[in-house]
């Protein structure tokens, strides 16, 4: 593995217990993504199709961090297609870290992620996808 990706998170609770992790994943390889989501233009919501992991890659997603540069109700994010396809509200940022934790996206690894922004504003995403480049 020729990369790593280390990484760090900590919930503190006011008056309460704190709950933090940190670690680091060995990688092949790293995409890292920027896509802007256009306002809501009409009744139409904005949309952006991104490709997260190439299609005629070889190997399994270890890592997906998505993040927003504003959270606004109205902003979601679609995984997967047909009826196999669900919907989820980007309301805070998504780190999934190890492939048991990216695989609860459905299997195979997720390729696209589908976003609908229903705000007057558009809204910047910021991808990191970390996977293994070997089958």
């Amino acid at each position: 593995m020729a990369e790593s990706i280390s990484w760090l998170f900590s919930i503190d609770v006011a008056g309460g217990p704190t709950v933090a992790g940190k670690g680091v994943v060995a990688l092949d390889a790293y995409d890292k993504l920027s896509v802007e989501v256009p306002a809501k233009a009409g009744n139409a919501a904005g949309s952006a199709d991104v490709e997260v992991h190439p299609a005629a890659a070889a190997g399994a997603v270890s890592l997906l961090a998505v993040t927003a540069a504003t959270y606004a109700p109205g902003v979601t994010y679609k995984i997967g297609t047909g009826n196999a396809a669900k919907t989820f509200a980007l309301d805070g940022p998504l780190l999934l870290v190890g492939s048991g934790a990216v695989g609860l996206l459905g299997s195979p690894t997720p390729v696209k992620v589908a976003f609908e922004n229903d705000t007057a504003d558009p809204v910047i995403i910021g991808i990191l996808v970390g996977r293994d480049a070997t089958a």
